[in-house]
């Protein structure tokens, strides 16, 4: 499931990601919810299960943001080890697929918003 939290309105919005996140709920989620406006966006999987995300899978959540994105910087967080691993591939292939906003992922919440007021 993916909820959404505005953290400064109509600036920074946060997806949070809980239990097992299909490709299908995070392309939707992008495609429905990056639209104008946005100077930012954060992704938390601190409550997710992202480990089943296949490189392929990666690839097309990297080519439908490219398609949608208009905001200038996307933060990943989870303080999980292997979560934090996954959300570091993908950020790898967002920069392969030349995905537009700076990137980068934090094992903390505060520290990934505090970033993307910078």
């Amino acid at each position: 499931m993916i909820r959404q939290n505005e953290i400064v309105s109509g600036e920074i919005r946060e997806f949070i990601m809980e239990g097992v996140c299909d490709l299908n709920e995070i392309t939707k989620a992008i495609e429905k919810h990056y639209h104008g406006g946005l100077k930012g966006v954060l992704w938390n999987a601190s409550d997710a299960q992202i480990s089943h995300f296949t490189a392929s899978e990666m690839r097309t959540i990297a080519y439908v943001a490219k398609q949608h994105t208009s905001h200038r910087k996307t933060a990943y967080c989870s303080p999980n080890d292997s979560q934090f691993g996954i959300l570091r591939m993908y950020e790898a292939y967002a920069e392969i697929g030349e995905v537009a906003p700076l990137m980068m992922v934090f094992r903390e919440r505060d520290e990934a918003i505090e970033w993307l007021k910078e």
